[in-house]
């Protein structure tokens, strides 16, 4: 047997072997899309870490191209907190949703270059 083949053995292999090992994986759970009767938060899916509509979460970067979209969309059914460098720049893409969008500026560039100035020093 030539090496090649024996080389593209291997890789078939490899293959068939990792390929039966997905087997037991399963995709983890999502809360969107599902209907659930649950309105308000309860114990049980609070300590299961579900989110429910009206849950505030931070999306970082809400002024770039995908970033606003991401937002815009999860606005529909969460608060979203948005981390912008400038918050006048996308305020009117988000005009309507003030109820559900909460801008905030901050300029992580600088506060990574600032970090790596001290850590230099």
């Amino acid at each position: 047997m030539t090496p090649a083949r024996m080389y593209n053995i291997t890789i078939l292999f490899l293959l068939i072997t990792t390929c039966q090992s997905f087997g037991d994986f399963k995709l983890p759970t999502f809360p969107w899309g599902q209907k659930s009767s649950a309105t308000a938060p309860t114990e049980e899916n609070v300590n299961r870490g579900v989110l429910q509509p009206g849950d505030t979460i931070a999306v970082i970067g809400a002024s770039g191209n995908v970033g606003k979209l991401v937002t815009l969309r999860l606005s529909d059914t969460y608060k979203v907190n948005g981390v912008v460098r400038d918050a006048s720049s996308i305020t009117p893409f988000f005009e309507g949703r003030d109820d559900r969008i909460t801008l905030f500026e901050a300029n992580l560039i600088d506060e990574m270059n600032n970090m790596k100035d001290n850590d230099e020093a």
